[in-house]
């Protein structure tokens, strides 16, 4: 309709007859994209897998007498995608093929791709245009469907929090960098976590509600939320006060106000907007396991014992007792082996001060060098030996 009124207008106006126009409508629920172009070039839509161009009918330009309606064309469009409208300047030169133009516009899309939207543009239009500018103006406008927020109340027990990431893990998607998800996972974890443990009475049937919203620039809008008695943390902690000081290194802003429950607020940062490189590879989540203790002895009589899952309250709880025991008889140094640790938490990190502290023989750490639990390692102090 928009295209159809706008080439009766160009009727009348010599100077605009056999322009182009691109017009699209995005259901943002729906992830639909309804496009239609009048001698205009489609639309690219640029994914986590690639870049690709909007396959569809074009019509004519605008002005021209007795043409049929104007197609309209559909695409799917999914929470994190991006789709690109631009002026033929973007990817027409001198001498060669439009095909050419915009096979190297795909390219760089590609490339420029896993960015905030400011920042991915930018460095797509700065790609494709060579030293000497564009010979014709050049417009471009791009666009990211962000997911809907995700949002949950449930009950505040321990149960809950593996559930919750796995919420968290298909909400993310392919929407945010790894990176971005992991700080989100150890952040959100933490503050649902306190919740949990330190907000109810044992006997009191508490309730944790958490709402997680994107932002325009790639970051994410955080809160956590319950109904409880706000404690502060001990001189001696423990790991208790952990977890909001975790929360407050892996945030931009973070606010907490305990005066009807506790509610936390927290900003995380954008992705990057260098090309993104993962900073290690997680084992594979494996979502109903709990976790387990594997112990082994090496020949040269060091006693490993290896922590499977993960290791969150109900993980903690499912390996305390036999940890403990198995370093109470140990008689020879032991490595504590997380290799196979898919989620460490400041309960895990408590458990780790427990180890060092009632050990009767040397303990070490093994964890992969760049994964995420040894980000988590890192943020609280303790060193893997590797």
């Amino acid at each position: 309709m928009a295209l159809a009124q706008l080439d009766r207008f160009s009727r009348r106006v010599p100077e605009a007859q056999a322009s182009s126009a691109s017009c699209a409508v995005l259901d943002v629920a729906a992830g639909r994209l309804t496009w239609a172009c009048a001698g205009h070039p489609p639309p690219l839509l640029v994914a986590a897998d690639g870049a690709r161009f909007a396959d569809g009918v074009h019509g004519p330009v605008l002005g021209v007498r007795d043409a049929p309606p104007m197609p309209e064309s559909h695409l799917v469009v999914s929470p994190g995608d991006c789709v690109l409208f631009y002026t033929d300047g973007l990817v027409e030169r001198r001498g060669e093929l439009i095909d050419d133009g915009m096979h190297r516009l795909a390219e760089a899309a590609h490339r420029a791709g896993g960015r905030p939207v400011a920042p991915m543009l930018t460095a797509l239009i700065d790609d494709v245009l060579d030293h000497s500018g564009p010979r014709d103006d050049v417009a471009a406008l791009l666009v990211q469907l962000l997911p809907a927020p995700l949002h949950a109340d449930l009950p505040a027990r321990a149960d809950q929090l593996r559930a919750i990431r796995q919420a968290v893990q298909r909400w993310a998607g392919t929407a945010f960098a790894p990176d971005l998800v992991d700080d989100l996972q150890l952040a959100l974890g933490e503050a649902v976590a306190n919740a949990v443990e330190h907000a109810y009475g044992p006997d009191e049937a508490g309730r944790v509600r958490y709402r997680i919203s994107a932002r325009t620039d790639g970051g994410l809008d955080v809160g956590v939320e319950d109904d409880g008695t706000w404690r502060p943390p001990p001189a001696d902690r423990g790991f208790r006060g952990r977890g909001i000081e975790m929360i407050r290194n892996l945030s931009l802003e973070t606010a907490l106000d305990v005066e009807h429950g506790t509610h936390v607020r927290f900003t995380m940062a954008p992705a990057p907007t260098a090309p993104h490189v993962r900073r290690g590879q997680a084992p594979p989540r494996r979502p109903d396991a709990p976790a387990e203790l594997e112990a082994t002895h090496e020949a040269d009589g060091r006693l490993r014992l290896g922590l499977v899952g993960d290791i969150d309250l109900d993980g903690v709880a499912a390996v305390r007792t036999r940890l403990l025991a198995a370093l109470a008889a140990a008689e020879a140094p032991a490595v504590l082996d997380l290799h196979r640790v898919t989620y460490l938490s400041s309960a895990g990190i408590g458990l780790l001060l427990d180890v060092f502290a009632s050990a009767p023989v040397p303990v070490t750490v093994s964890a992969e060098p760049d994964g995420p639990v040894a980000r988590i390692l890192a943020l609280t102090g303790i060193r893997p030996a590797g």
